[in-house]
């Protein structure tokens, strides 16, 4: 992704997507504004304030998994004859 995740992104694979999966469920559950980042780390496994050390905001964190999810559709969908 961006330098901006460059930390996120050296954590080991299953601990990225473990916070990715949790804040989908989240932000697929809730209205943006109720989503709580709490709630996110918990369902993660990981404290709020870890969380906070990889995204800003919730608004930061949002758009990751955003992008995240959109690239999982994307290999799921695309294959060779793409």
């Amino acid at each position: 992704m961006s330098d901006r995740f460059g930390r996120f992104e050296d954590l080991p694979e299953g601990r990225r997507r473990a916070v990715v999966d949790a804040a989908a469920e989240v932000f697929g559950g809730e209205d943006y504004a109720r989503a709580s980042t709490a709630d996110i780390a918990s369902r993660a496994g990981v404290s709020k304030s870890q969380l906070s050390f990889y995204f800003h905001n919730k608004r930061e964190l949002y758009l990751y998994v955003l992008g995240a999810l959109t690239r999982r559709v994307a290999e799921t969908v695309v294959d060779e004859r793409w």
